[in-house]
């Protein structure tokens, strides 16, 4: 199980955390909760970042420019 991917491309700021058990789960929780607000918050915006790459809009754009590249001139 995980609680997020571990860390963004090209981020030194983890995106997440991950979790291969319950036990493990319940410590990167205790984790997160001994973070101070700006840790929690740096990572809640790289996540945030991260997930606006799969917005309906960026997936349109990227797939409309790899569909063009496919396509004769």
């Amino acid at each position: 199980m995980d609680i997020l991917n571990a860390s963004a491309v090209g981020s030194k700021i983890p995106l997440g955390l991950l979790a291969s058990s319950v036990h493990d789960f319940v410590d990167r929780v205790l984790e997160v909760l001994r973070m101070s607000v700006e840790e929690r918050d740096a990572m809640r915006d790289v996540a945030r970042r991260s997930v606006d790459r799969f917005t309906e809009t960026n997936f349109e754009k990227r797939w409309n420019y790899l569909v063009g590249k496919l396509l004769p001139a």
